[in-house]
């Protein structure tokens, strides 16, 4: 790649990165590395990761983890608002009001609501003007939290038809929990880049929009949370479940042969078998 190519990309990424209004702004290497790689085609991993490391924004919240390895077993859903998983968040110092976090499961999708106080009564009134404000009204048929006493009273704003349940699975909502990691890490790179104190009430919209509008990383289709409708949601089914489907269905076949059972191989020469 030559020295202007470089410089042309460089210059690309500043505008990308450090755009709020960008799908891939203050966000991981593998994201921004998805949205250049549609205008640059010859851009490489190494390049977005070097370019990163140069960033003082980016390596000031850059977080060491270590991979393991765990048992994948989705939580299998056909569509968007089945279930929700929420949990409650404060961003930034201690005198910011605390944020209802409600994610669709399915989906992805983020949507969050101001709290006045950590109590049931308030908590209701949040989620319901939630629904109303940013989800035309509709609710969701499960809704799943932490085991919270802020929690306590939700089933008394759902509508019939709707339960709310408790997590089970280590006392946590964990889509709601990862919702909560994937805003702070990109509220507090916007922080460090602008040098604002608190931006979440200011700047809570153009964040979540940002989130939103973030492909999916765990699927091989270019598609955002935003972009998930009910026309679609079979897309999005095959590529989040289609090969864990296929390798159940594969070993709940019945076998075509017995235990101990007799069976005759037949030797084939292949194509450069002695012959005698």
């Amino acid at each position: 790649m030559s020295q202007v190519r470089k410089k042309e990309i460089e210059s690309f990424l500043k505008t990308v990165y450090y755009d709020i209004s960008k799908s891939a702004s203050f966000s991981t290497p593998h994201v921004l590395y998805r949205y250049v790689k549609r205008y640059y085609p010859d851009v490489t991993m190494n390049f977005i990761q070097t370019w990163l490391n140069s960033q003082h924004t980016y390596l000031m919240h850059k977080q060491s983890r270590t991979p393991k390895k765990r048992r994948f077993v989705p939580f299998v859903l056909t569509n968007k608002d089945l279930y929700w998983d929420c949990d409650t968040a404060m961003f930034g110092h201690k005198s910011t009001k605390p944020s209802l976090i409600c994610t669709d499961s399915f989906s992805s999708f983020i949507r969050a609501q101001p709290l006045k106080h950590l109590t049931a009564n308030n908590m209701n009134n949040a989620f319901v003007k939630l629904i109303e404000s940013q989800n035309n009204g509709i609710y969701p048929m499960n809704v799943r939290t932490d085991a919270g006493t802020e929690f306590a009273k939700l089933q008394q704003v759902l509508p019939t038809g709707s339960k709310h349940v408790k997590a089970i699975l280590r006392r946590k909502a964990y889509n709601a929990e990862n919702s909560i990691r994937k805003i702070r890490s990109r509220l507090e790179r916007y922080k460090t880049f602008t040098g604002k104190k608190s931006a979440w009430p200011e700047y809570k919209d153009e964040i979540l929009k940002s989130i939103n509008s973030t492909p999916l990383s765990n699927i091989n289709i270019d598609l955002s949370p935003a972009d998930v409708t009910l026309r679609n949601a079979g897309i999005l089914f095959d590529a989040k479940y289609g090969s864990y489907l296929d390798s159940v269905a594969r070993a709940n076949e019945s076998p075509v042969f017995r235990k101990n059972q007799g069976v005759r191989i037949t030797l084939d020469r292949g194509p450069f078998a002695k012959v005698n």
